[in-house]
């Protein structure tokens, strides 16, 4: 049975799951560098951010936040989804390994795990 579909305005390249006050919703990544989170029961998009370039990647971080990764960049956002850091990183795919860890597959073929809480090395 269809319950809704959410289109125009979305370039959907990514997508994972979240809440947001509770409320479970999809957080969508797309070709136009948006990260949008779309409420599961109604499909409106109830958050939207701009993030630079394509989105590849999105993932929710227990906190409420989100990291987002483009082809040049991994984003993250507070939970306000407010700019919480960036850092360039050229990513052809992105893995979140829970809160602490990524997974960066490049386009030379190499793989790359960045410990998001050593301040060192964090790219966000």
């Amino acid at each position: 049975t269809w319950i809704w579909k959410a289109e125009g305005g979305m370039s959907l390249y990514a997508f994972s799951l979240g809440q947001i006050d509770g409320r479970p919703v999809a957080l969508t990544g797309g070709a136009d560098g948006f990260v949008i989170a779309i409420d599961l029961a109604d499909g409106r998009a109830v958050r939207r951010q701009h993030v630079g370039g394509p989105v590849i990647s999105v993932h929710r971080t227990t906190a409420g936040g989100i990291i987002a990764g483009t082809r040049r960049a991994i984003v993250r956002l507070d939970s306000q989804w407010s700019l919480a850091g960036t850092a360039g990183v050229h990513c052809r795919e992105v893995l979140s390994l829970g809160d602490r860890h990524l997974l960066i597959a490049r386009s030379d073929h190499t793989l790359e795990l960045l410990d998001l809480t050593d301040s060192s090395s964090s790219p966000a």
